[in-house]
Order: C-alpha cells, then structure tokens, then sequence
C-alpha cells in the first residue's frame, strides 16, 4: 500500500472534520448566547 496515495486520501476526511468541529463550536455558541438572552430578558437585565 502506498503511504503517500493514503495520506492524500485522509487530507479531505482531516478537513472536513476541522470543518465540522469549527462550526459544532459555533452551533454550541449560538445556543449559549440565545439562551442567555433569554434568560437576561426574563430577568430584566435588559
């Protein structure tokens, strides 16, 4: 098996990954936000 043929397979799988994991965390930072705006408003801190 070459090595070199199987790496260039991985490099999409790699970056598709990065890309997965970078907008997970941003998912992640919407609901922190909304959810604290949420909560901000039901206690009048707005």
């Amino acid at each position: 098996m070459n090595t070199n043929k199987t790496n260039q397979n991985l490099r999409p799988v790699e970056t598709q990954a990065r890309l997965l994991i970078s907008q997970n965390r941003q998912a992640q930072r919407n609901r922190q936000l909304s959810m604290l705006q949420r909560i901000s408003e039901e206690i009048g801190l707005e």
